[in-house]
């Protein structure tokens, strides 16, 4: 018995849904366009379809609105020619960094919560500024749901509004209050101790020296002391224990 041939319409289907690169074919088959017709259009949504990198979109050139959320995008590439380009939704994609959107001149709103931008050299905050017409910024919805790790880090707010003076919008708040004034931003990456391990080392215990104002007496009391130092450091050695484990968790939340 002869194998079940599949039509076009059903293979179309199964390639937009297999995980791929964005290319102009499939833009083409997932819009009904030409390739004349990819200059006409202005709007594309392609959520969920397992895109993991995005090609050469020459002839997209019109597009005002882009939305990939929900894809499997690591780092951005492909949009030099997206220079009308006023929208770009990324949210709960993978990314890693911010870079590619030099070129994009004309972006105001931009969208990029739960990705896994770290720290703030991920948010590449001189490329932003750099983009005159950016208005609104979401790296983390209203309340701090889908945040990117970096918005937890303390100087997250006051650094973006430092870059960003002009930004009107930032993760829903609108008319957000500048940075204060004298305000200093963070060290660059390679320049000293990260803001990411400042935030975690408040949660690490205070480093005591346990065998500090020890001295080797053999009296009853001398032992007592080593007794309740060796006690110490066996719960000093389990809190280690614990936040390694929670450290390690969160690591592969972020890269899950």
């Amino acid at each position: 018995m002869p194998g079940k041939q599949v039509n076009s319409r059903e293979k179309r289907e199964a390639d937009l849904l297999a995980p791929t690169t964005l290319t102009e074919e499939i833009i083409q088959q997932a819009s009904s366009s030409s390739s004349q017709g990819l200059q006409e259009l202005q709007k594309f949504v392609f959520s969920r379809r397992g895109i993991s990198k995005i090609g050469r979109l020459d002839h997209c050139i019109n597009f005002v609105e882009l939305d990939l959320s929900g894809n499997r995008l690591c780092r951005l590439s492909g949009l030099d020619q997206l220079q009308r380009l006023q929208k770009l939704v990324l949210t709960s994609n993978r990314l890693v960094c911010l870079d590619g959107l030099s070129a994009l001149a004309a972006l105001e709103h931009l969208l990029v919560q739960d990705n896994c931008l770290a720290s703030l050299a991920d948010l590449n905050l001189p490329q932003l500024a750099s983009l005159p017409r950016l208005q609104s910024l979401y790296f983390q919805n209203p309340g701090g749901a889908q945040a990117n790790p970096a918005c937890r880090l303390p100087a997250y707010r006051e650094s973006v509004l430092a870059a960003l003076p002009s930004l009107r919008n930032l993760d829903g708040e609108r008319q957000p209050a500048p940075a204060p004034a004298g305000y200093k931003k963070p060290p660059q990456a390679g320049s000293g101790r990260s803001p990411l391990k400042q935030d975690v080392s408040r949660f690490l215990p205070q480093q005591t020296p346990w065998l500090q104002d020890f001295t080797w007496e053999a009296s009853g009391a001398a032992e007592s002391g080593l007794a309740a130092k060796e006690a110490a450091l066996v719960r000093s050695l389990d809190e280690c224990h614990m936040i390694n484990t929670v450290l390690k968790e969160e690591i592969q939340k972020l890269l899950a």
